[in-house]
């Protein structure tokens, strides 16, 4: 008989009972980032499906584990998301500001202001604002991936924010 079959235990008792699968699902799906946000995800998971859970539905540690996973991985998902909708906002803010023409005598240095940033975010710098390439364009042709670009281009950025903030 499953240790909590048959009586309503303290959420305590049932979180020192499941943390190890919670753990495990963790680790299982790669989890590595914002690791305690993650594990309260958890908790609230498994608080709802113990209140959930119902006894003809099959065994209580199967219906955890797929419970627990299926919110661990709606909310990487959701993570997931909001990174993108990030990144592409940043690469819009960009964009709009190297589209709008600069007059002649007040044409930035591009050197200047590239001063300061490591080799790939000078690469990226030089493809995206100079030539105007994608990230995709640019990691073909530094034989790189399009995460490793826009790392280099979040990187770059705040470093051009820092370096344009200190100038004004």
């Amino acid at each position: 008989m499953h240790p909590c079959q048959g009586k309503k235990m303290k959420f305590s008792e049932l979180l020192d009972l499941y943390k190890p699968m919670i753990l495990h699902l963790m680790k299982r799906l790669c989890i590595y980032r914002n690791h305690e946000e993650f594990f309260q995800t958890a908790c609230i998971a498994l608080w709802e499906a113990s209140n959930q859970y119902l006894p003809e539905k099959g065994s209580k540690d199967a219906y955890f584990y797929l419970f627990i996973k299926g919110r661990l991985m709606n909310e990487m998902t959701r993570q997931n998301q909001l990174i993108s909708r990030e990144d592409l906002k940043e690469s819009v803010d960009l964009d709009m500001c190297t589209s709008v023409p600069f007059p002649h005598e007040n044409e930035p240095d591009w050197d200047v202001l590239a001063e300061g940033l490591t080799e790939n975010q000078k690469k990226w710098f030089h493809y995206h604002i100079c030539l105007g390439d994608t990230i995709t364009e640019i990691a073909e042709k530094e034989g790189t991936t399009p995460a490793a670009v826009k790392g280099w281009r979040r990187d770059a950025l705040r470093k051009l924010k820092e370096k344009l903030q200190l100038e004004t």
